[in-house]
């Protein structure tokens, strides 16, 4: 047991480079609520500079390579580190409330420094110390710091937030909807911390500005089996964008890759590649669809009720969402990256056209509370709790790619018989069975349009 524990310890971003996140992390929570006012009274210039003097404070600098050099207070606390860069903030308001001498907005800077300060003031290294270890901080080792950073961990718990959301959120959904559930229940889910000196997701080379990603490993050892979630942040860079977009990442990562292959057992899982269509473009949308409907405040679809204890650990809302939907079309845009986006634009496709099959046809032949929405999430977590065969899994997604018609197709159903038949009732008795394994065969043993 004790060597099982170990096996599923998290592991962290070490210390010199969290105290730096964690400065700019206080900053984007702490300042950007209030940017809004500053460029509406002509002041972003000021905004601006806390944000530049934070980044310098942190000793984060640059160079052609893009190599860290941090410099961040050696010998302090992290939250020591923190309180030395709120004084030297203080001269920073200082002179900018110099500049606005008879203005009307003469306190703008004075509040957003006490903002700062607040924020910073909630990450206290003693209320994390570890116990075990005759109440110790974090020191630079790296298997201790990532044990006090696990069970306490207040420099990075938004991003701690975050994914305990994503993960209790998919839990939620697949436990609900799901119906090939393992007998041994769901596996177990392990969040780790990483940093990358670049962009640390599919597309280096996209003009969106996004310096987070995510990596999920399935494990397999000594008898036990789980997931390693991996948030990795592109420290030098992250800003709010990538603060933003951070929920959905981890949505992503829960949704497509935490479960996937764990029926009838956890045990000889797989990771798939980033060209599977499956589980980067069909469930990713999935993922995505869920993301917003947990966040709208009118839901498209029905959800589970015991979703708003996670909804209400998200403050930014409208701007997470808005943040998601462009990271999301990014991501399946082929025409820009060509690559991996061809193969999750297609999954996206067929899991939008096999939704459309599901209220187009189904609808007709099942019981008056059947709901479209939910049989496709029932098809989707069973499918994703299914496929370990990849090249099965590909072949699913390219049957349904190609033998349902786009919608603004759809009136080929009726006139075109590689449309009509027989996928259409290979869904019916899906919906009818929830048999998943004749599902997949009977759909791949349709032969390719």
């Amino acid at each position: 047991m004790i060597k099982a524990i170990e096996m599923k310890a998290a592991r962290h971003i070490p210390l010199e480079k969290r105290k730096a996140l964690t400065a700019i992390l206080v900053f984007l929570e702490a300042a950007e609520p209030l940017r809004e006012q500053f460029v509406f009274s002509g002041l972003e210039h000021g905004f601006n500079k806390f944000e530049s003097d934070v980044r310098v404070f942190t000793g984060i600098q640059y160079d052609n390579s893009e190599r860290q050099r941090p410099d961040t207070g050696n010998g302090l606390s992290l939250s020591d580190f923190l309180a030395s860069i709120v004084r030297r903030l203080r001269a920073t308001a200082e002179s900018l409330n110099d500049t606005l001498v008879g203005s009307l907005h003469l306190d703008q800077y004075e509040r957003l420094y006490q903002a700062i300060r607040e924020r910073a003031s909630q990450v206290d290294c003693s209320m994390c110390m570890n116990r075990r270890r005759e109440g110790r901080l974090c020191k630079g080792i790296d298997r201790i710091d990532d044990e006090i950073v696990s069970t306490g961990g207040l420099c990075i718990e938004p991003f701690k937030a975050m994914f305990n959301a994503a993960l209790g959120t998919a839990r939620l959904y697949y436990t609900t909807f799901g119906t090939s559930l393992p007998a041994t229940g769901l596996p177990d889910v392990v969040f780790h911390t990483g940093f990358d000196v670049g962009k640390p997701h599919g597309f280096p080379n996209s003009d969106y500005p996004v310096y987070v990603g995510g990596i999920t490993n399935v494990r397999d050892e000594a008898g036990s089996f789980w997931s390693d979630v991996k948030l990795t942040l592109g420290i030098m860079r992250f800003d709010w964008t990538s603060y933003l977009v951070t929920p959905y990442v981890l949505f992503h990562e829960c949704f497509s890759h935490a479960f996937s292959g764990a029926y009838p057992s956890p045990e000889g899982r797989s990771n798939p590649e980033t060209d599977d269509a499956f589980a980067e473009g069909w469930m990713d949308w999935v993922a995505f669809e869920v993301f917003l409907d947990l966040l709208r405040p009118a839901p498209q679809h029905r959800v589970p009720a015991a979703t708003v204890q996670f909804r209400n650990q998200f403050v930014f809302r409208d701007e997470h969402m808005n943040a998601a939907t462009l990271l999301h079309a990014d991501t399946v845009n082929w025409r820009k990256h060509r690559g991996d986006s061809i193969h999750r634009a297609r999954g996206q496709r067929a899991a939008v056209k096999t939704l459309r099959l599901l209220e187009h046809f189904c609808s007709l032949e099942s019981t008056p509370d059947y709901d479209p929405w939910e049989a496709f999430l029932k098809l989707s977590f069973d499918l994703n709790l299914f496929f370990r065969d990849r090249a099965l899994a590909t072949k699913f997604v390219a049957q349904c790619d190609t033998r349902i018609p786009a919608p603004d197709r759809e009136g080929e159903w009726m006139t075109n018989p590689r449309y009509r038949e027989p996928l259409p009732g290979i869904f019916v008795r899906y919906i009818n069975t929830l048999d998943v394994r004749m599902l997949v065969k009977e759909v791949s043993d349709c032969p390719l349009s």
